[in-house]
This record gives C-alpha cells, structure tokens and sequence, in this order.
C-alpha cells in the first residue's frame, strides 16, 4: 500500500513569493521520494461566477481571461495595456498542469520542477514570459516535449472561444 503523504501546492506563475520556494523545492522533493506526493495546481479564477462573461458568451474583462471569460486570472503589473496579461497567466498555468499530467505520475514530477526553473531563469520577465521559443528552450532544457504538451492543451479545451477546458475547469 501507498503510505506516501498527498501535498497540494497552490501557485500562480508569477507569485514573486513562491518563485525561491519553486527554484528549491525540487530537491526537497526528490528526497522525500516515496514519503511524499506532490500536486501543483495553480489559482485560476471562475470568471463565470466573476462575471467576465457576459450574457451573449463575450468576454467583460478584456485580457484577463481566456476561453470567452471562462478562466482568468489578474493582472500582474496593474497595466491592461502592457506587460503580463490575466490570460497569459492562465496560459502558463495551463501549461505547468499539463507538464504535470505527462510527468508527475510518479508525485515527483522533476521534469515539472526543471521546467518551472528554467522558465522562472530564462522566461519569467515582461518581454519573455509569453516567448514560445523562450518556453520551448525551457521545454528542452527540463527534458519536457513540446508536443505532448502542446497536445494536452488543445485537447483539454484551448484557450480560445467559449469552450470548456478540463484541466482549468478542474482548478476552479
């Protein structure tokens, strides 16, 4: 029987707070080894509960949800016009569930952590945050496939039109 213990980690991708937790947790994790099981999930907002969808499916919030106002999150720097949108952070959020979906089957899940610190050193800025060949370089670094992820993504719903997305859906 599995005695492990189950951790849930709650993280938005640009918390400044947790980035040093994230940056050095990961050998904490592999030294807990069978002790422990991690989950990472990441704060994504309802914004149909919020009210980022309006009664004809569009989107009220401008660039701060994905998928018509169904998912969203707030804007890092305070700048609607600039920089890191709500919808680019529940992108990424998406993306780091999907990392972990094809490889933190073990509760593990090291290539997650060597993604997250890799984005968080190469990626984790304004000009770079939504580079795909910043996150693909990061991908490639950590030993994660840019394709599977791409993959569960599309599959779970995207990020566009008023679709449900099941990986989001399930943060909510």
């Amino acid at each position: 029987p599995d005695d492990r213990v189950e951790y849930d980690l709650w993280t938005v991708p640009t918390d400044v707070v947790s980035h040093s937790f994230l940056r050095n947790f990961k050998n904490a994790a592999v030294a807990l080894g069978n002790s422990a099981y991690f989950t990472p999930h990441m704060y994504v907002y309802d914004g149909i509960f919020a009210g980022c969808q309006g009664p004809n499916g569009d989107n009220q919030c401008y660039n701060l949800c994905t998928n018509d106002g169904r998912y969203c999150a707030t804007d890092t720097d305070d700048d609607l016009e600039n920089g890191t949108s709500g919808a680019d952070v529940v992108r990424e959020s998406l993306r780091r569930r999907c990392i972990w979906k094809e490889y933190g089957k073990d509760g593990i899940g090291m290539p997650w952590w060597e993604y997250v610190d890799e984005f968080l050193y190469r990626c984790d800025t304004t000009d770079f945050f939504t580079n795909e060949e910043c996150i693909k370089d990061s991908m490639k670094r950590a030993g994660v496939e840019y394709s599977k992820i791409k993959i569960c993504m599309d599959d779970s719903g995207g990020l566009e039109g008023d679709v449900e997305n099941s990986v989001l859906e399930a943060e909510l």
